[in-house]
């Protein structure tokens, strides 16, 4: 049998002593390397010895360290023998070093240091899909998954020169849509109002939209995902209350512009049987994606998000909804590893995500039913991470608030109110916030601009 070939480690030993011995010499070499790197990625473990106390005498002491005060350092530590003994940092001090190649150097100690991690992770992983012998392998794969994201902040960052590229594509893309007459960067949401205070549906962001139940944020969702789709936009809806036949249905009725009573219960007359066959063909032709076994775990949802990354970008992901995600607790921790779980994939996957959120109990304490954004379940963890939080209010979904109006000003005053509807913006992290009126359509059960701003 053939001896197998021994695999070499991934390793720039001489490149790390080239990088200690300039932390010696220059001061600057010194400060860049210590906020680069970390002790653990210098392969060789003299090294990090020598990276420690190195670092322990910037903060104590400042400047250059010569071999005589270093050796002292390390002996008082005990840690002599540890770093090599006095002829291996003598070595070491003598090595070598060129300012200019500070930078470049310390990417390659950490480019080593994360492969060999990845490695590491990727035997574990395959071990641990083993011994769970097919169960749990998604969650399995987003836990190796996450660990590679996190590596990711190993990096060095980017330049100012990349920064500035950045800042000129966002900025030309802005200028773009102005061109076009639009006063919005991301894709239209279908309303006009939301699409200023949120600038449309942007890449990098996650909205949470809340509402107390059915008062329509699924319906509001869907009316956004039908203009992303309209756009040319990809659209990806993870439906964890309805089936894909139940969610299929509000996508053709809004599409359709059907009646919701006749539709439901199979009355359709000509008209309408022929309009909802043509929103059914349009349907066919739009980027969106249902997901709808439930129920998920953020672990699945995230596993599902970056596999269907693989086939093709998305540009929305619709989350419905937030309290639906299956927890172990339920508590204001968990909320908050679901929420940065979730902020985190919109900026790796360059997506946005919608995120749907039900009102606690707290909205019924108050006679109008306006709700706030305190009135979610781990509102802080939700405000913290969220880019926007849209909360929806429909009073005249209310019964107490129906009577008390009808009881003020009368049949006028009840019509009035069933057609109310606000968009308050809690946060917008890039924008302004404050409540702007929709228009809720009572006979057709969606929400459309009020006419002035159509």
């Amino acid at each position: 049998m053939t001896e197998p070939v021994p695999i070499s480690p991934i390793e720039a030993v001489d490149t790390e002593k080239a990088i200690l011995s300039g932390m010696m010499q220059d001061d600057s070499a010194m400060a860049h390397a210590l906020s680069h790197l970390r002790i653990e990625e210098f392969y060789d473990n003299r090294h990090q010895v020598l990276f420690r106390a190195l670092s322990h005498w910037h903060q104590h002491e400042g400047g250059v360290i010569d071999l005589l005060a270093l050796s002292d350092l390390l002996e008082g530590s005990g840690a002599l023998e540890a770093a090599g003994g006095i002829l291996y940092i003598s070595e070491v001090a003598t090595e070598t070093y060129t300012s200019a190649n500070i930078e470049s150097h310390c990417r390659i100690v950490q480019d080593k240091a994360i492969a060999r991690r990845a490695i590491d992770d990727s035997r574990h992983m395959i071990e641990e899909l083993r011994s769970a012998n097919g169960f749990g392998s998604s969650e399995i794969v987003a836990k190796y998954r996450r660990s590679a994201y996190e590596r990711r902040g190993l990096d060095l960052g980017t330049t100012v020169d990349e920064m500035l590229d950045a800042e000129e594509a966002l900025y030309r893309e802005a200028e773009e849509k102005a061109l076009q007459g639009l006063a919005y960067r991301g894709i239209d949401t279908g309303f006009a109002k939301l699409n200023h205070y949120i600038n449309g549906i942007c890449a990098d962001e996650m909205t949470v939209l809340a509402a107390d139940q059915s008062v329509g944020k699924t319906t509001l969702a869907i009316e956004i995902s039908l203009a992303v789709a309209r756009s040319g936009g990809a659209v990806c809806n993870f439906s964890l209350e309805m089936t894909k036949g139940q969610i299929g249905r509000v996508f053709v009725r809004l599409l359709g512009d059907l009646d919701p009573e006749q539709y439901r219960k199979g009355r359709l007359g000509q008209k309408e049987s022929d309009e909802r066959d043509a929103a059914r063909h349009a349907l066919q032709k739009m980027p969106i994606t249902i997901y709808d076994e439930v129920p998920y775990r953020i672990e699945q949802i995230e596993s599902t998000m970056r596999h269907r990354e693989c086939r093709g970008h998305v540009d929305l992901w619709v989350i419905d909804y937030l309290q639906r995600i299956r927890m172990d607790d339920g508590d204001e921790r968990e909320i908050g590893q679901i929420t940065a779980t979730l902020k985190q994939l919109s900026m790796e996957l360059h997506t946005h995500i919608l995120l749907l959120s039900q009102f606690s109990w707290r909205t019924r304490e108050r006679t109008d039913r306006r709700p706030r954004m305190n009135d979610m379940k781990g509102s802080s963890s939700i405000e913290q991470d969220a880019d926007n939080v849209v909360l929806i209010h429909r009073p005249g979904y209310f019964d107490e608030v129906i009577k008390s109006v009808e009881k003020k000003d009368g049949p006028g005053g009840v019509r009035e109110l069933m057609r109310h509807a606000e968009l308050i913006i809690g946060k917008s992290r890039h924008g302004p916030t404050g409540a702007e009126e929709i228009m809720w359509v009572p006979e057709r059960a969606y929400f459309i601009d009020k006419p002035e701003i159509i």
